[in-house]
């Protein structure tokens, strides 16, 4: 008779599982969220609740957001206030270029690179490094970069399912930190303006302006990422017989290989960012146009 596995949630990374599985989805959290902040607008406006705006110094009311006339205004200007949203201008151009290096196999080929090295410190560190920088990709980073990486994981007899989790935390876990500018960074950038200009009407929020603190975010992110993978979920799944018979797709190494095209394609795609990164340097220059 097969001896039964000790339960998988046991102590206390059991505990947190559990109770990080009863939280709500974040859909339904931001759906009790509108109700939670209709109700108190409902109230504060009956009350006649006020504050002092800090740029202009006059006095604003609350606003009952469920009365007729703030629903019919919510209506009559949704898509003005869509359009107008600050990211929606940076958002579209990130989005046109993330698209580009995909189509163009430029992401295929990056992850078919990390998968030839040999150290599995390393190779598991690349991987959720990438896996952090995946959110230039958006929502399309949890659908295109577990598989990849389960595929990695696989080729060099590692449980692919240890590598759809470590792609998959490394993207949540790293959401908005990116050594590159992402979406991210102009959604913030656009909310912090907005919320800057109550203060300051003319001030001008930049999508770099976290770079340095979301760089350094990104290295120290997939440090943890490779920790927990390695010191803790493998482990687990190995003492319990997780995904030890799972096989993502017959690939070995010599499938993720690299063709002389793509290498070439790489090092023409490695030059012109180099030519842009020296262009950009120029222009900051004292004295530049």
């Amino acid at each position: 008779m097969k001896k039964e596995n000790p339960s998988f949630s046991s102590g206390i990374l059991g505990w947190i599982e559990r109770v990080g599985n009863k939280i709500p989805h974040p859909f339904i959290l931001f759906i009790w969220l509108f109700f939670i902040v209709a109700a108190v607008a409902f109230l504060c406006g009956k009350a006649g609740v006020s504050a002092i705006h800090p740029s202009t110094g006059e006095e604003d009311f609350a606003v009952n957001v469920l009365s007729s006339a703030s629903i019919g205004e919510f209506l009559r200007n949704m898509s003005k206030n869509f359009m107008n949203f600050a990211p929606m201008m940076c958002v579209p151009l990130c989005v046109l270029g993330i698209g580009v290096a995909h189509g163009s196999g430029l992401i295929d080929v990056s992850m078919n690179l990390t998968g030839a090295s040999k150290n599995l410190v390393v190779l598991t560190y690349i991987c959720a490094l990438i896996g952090v920088c995946t959110n230039l990709l958006g929502d399309a980073g949890f659908l295109i970069l577990p598989v990849i990486v389960a595929m990695l994981f696989q080729s060099t007899g590692r449980n692919p399912l240890a590598g759809m989790l470590l792609a998959y935390c490394s993207n949540c876990a790293g959401y908005g930190a990116n050594l590159l500018i992402s979406t991210g960074d102009a959604v913030l950038a656009g909310l912090t303006e907005t919320a800057a200009q109550l203060i300051d009407p003319d001030f001008v929020a930049s999508p770099t302006m976290g770079w340095y603190f979301m760089a350094a975010s990104s290295f120290i992110v997939a440090g943890c990422c490779t920790y927990v993978s390695m010191k803790i979920v493998e482990p687990r799944m190995r003492r319990n017989g997780i995904g030890e018979s799972v096989k993502i797709v017959e690939y070995t190494q010599q499938d993720l290989a690299i063709t002389p095209v793509e290498k070439k394609g790489m090092l023409v795609s490695l030059s012109a960012l180099l030519a842009c990164i020296g262009v950009c340097a120029l222009m900051c220059l004292p004295g530049m146009p």
